[in-house]
């Protein structure tokens, strides 16, 4: 990782600047219009934990973040705007 003076590296984590998107459909292409990825990132909380059956640790494992993660996720926006 600190190998003298090769400098910071991450090789031995492995998987490259794709890793953990195995999921996505290839050959996706970004709208021209653009997208939300706020948007996108709350839609897939959702599905995890409807999938989960409402188990946020379940979602969270499956998405491979926090519990935390998830339940702000949930939050009614105006919620966490009001700092909530």
């Amino acid at each position: 990782m600190f190998g003298g003076d090769k400098g910071l590296s991450f090789a031995h984590l492995g998987g490259g600047a794709r890793a953990g998107a195995e999921w996505l459909k290839p050959g996706f292409v970004f709208p021209d219009t653009g997208f939300s990825l706020e948007s996108a990132i709350d839609h897939l909380v959702h599905l995890a934990v409807d999938q989960a059956a409402g188990n946020v640790s379940a979602a969270a494992r499956r998405l491979g973040v926090s519990r935390d993660v998830v339940r702000y996720r949930l939050k009614p926006k105006d919620a966490v705007e009001d700092g909530k």
